[in-house]
């Protein structure tokens, strides 16, 4: 997880995050995220995401899948990035 953000002035440093992560049927992709943070100065900050597509990085035993999600902060606003997850092989699932 982050150690850092950016709160829209300064870098500041994270003391807690809440990260609640739901996967697709793959079992590798992240489907959905809601996530709360705690920055230093004890301000909450949340988010949630939901997947567009996703796409697979073998690396030797280990593969990483990316995820280009579409973020919405609790002031509503919207915007799109990545999210990733990783798995060493040989893979058991998450949980499952």
């Amino acid at each position: 997880y982050l150690k850092m953000m950016h709160d829209g002035e300064d870098w500041i440093g994270i003391k807690s995050v809440d990260a609640k992560n739901t996967y697709g049927e793959d079992d590798m992709a992240i489907k959905t995220m809601d996530w709360t943070i705690v920055d230093e100065k004890d301000r909450t900050w949340q988010f949630t995401a939901k997947y567009i597509f996703n796409w697979l990085f073998p690396l030797d035993t280990f593969v990483l899948t990316e995820q280009f999600m579409e973020y919405t902060l609790s002031d509503g606003s919207v915007g799109y990035g990545l999210a990733e997850s990783g798995y060493r092989l040989p893979w058991e699932g998450n949980g499952g």
